[in-house]
């Protein structure tokens, strides 16, 4: 049987990419990304690194904590990991991670410094913080290749980076592949998926998003 595509949209919540360590939100919380220096599971505190300094969060049991592949224990976290830590101000003044996505490898972490985009103000926005500013976004879609796609039965992934021009109205008027998916049908597919994105109104004049796709057979 000829192999079926899976486009995959990697908009990982709670991924900060590289372009900055802390990301304010709205909410009166922050974000922070970096690689895990040190965990002290008998205080409850660990350790991230980034851009050269130190960050020390507190965690409790209403801490969330999950990988790309699902749950993950405290104790299987090691140093080296990435994680992205969304906190806020607890008791004496002290950071308390409410959410924590650690990586295991460093393709995760890769991808989401890709994750870009330009506010209405000339503030460039890298992360998951890009997420704040999408209001909907049509569910990913799947097919079957076909002949004249290219694409072969060979295990792997093909990924590619798409530009956004957002209007005021914060609908999609222009994409175009700043990195190509490979294949020209594919580029205009996911293309045609993207321009259905909508932004809030007058916040971001461009997006940079990273995609990729997966096929097997069966």
């Amino acid at each position: 049987m000829r192999s079926p595509i899976t486009l995959a949209f990697f908009f990982l919540a709670f991924i900060s990419g590289f372009a900055g360590a802390e990301t304010k939100s709205e909410r009166g919380s922050a974000m922070f990304y970096g690689v895990v220096q040190a965990i002290d599971l008998g205080n409850k505190t660990f350790t991230i690194q980034a851009q050269g300094r130190s960050y020390v969060f507190h965690y409790n049991e209403l801490t969330k904590i999950s990988s790309q592949h699902g749950y993950i224990r405290w104790e299987t976290v090691k140093v080296g990991q990435g994680a992205t830590v969304l906190m806020r101000v607890g008791e004496g003044n002290v950071g308390l991670a409410v959410q924590v996505r650690f990586t295991t490898d460093n393709g995760e972490a890769e991808s989401t410094k890709l994750y870009v985009a330009r506010t209405n103000k000339g503030e460039t926005i890298s992360g998951p913080a890009v997420e704040n500013y999408i209001v909907s976004q049509p569910p990913p879609f799947s097919f079957s290749g076909a002949a004249g796609y290219g694409i072969t039965n060979k295990a792997g992934a093909r990924s590619g980076v798409f530009h956004l021009s957002v209007r005021p109205d914060g609908s999609v008027a222009e994409v175009t592949a700043a990195k190509s998916l490979g294949d020209d049908k594919m580029n205009q597919r996911v293309a045609a998926w993207l321009k259905k994105w909508k932004f809030r109104p007058n916040s971001v004049t461009e997006v940079q998003i990273p995609m990729s796709f997966r096929w097997s057979a069966y």
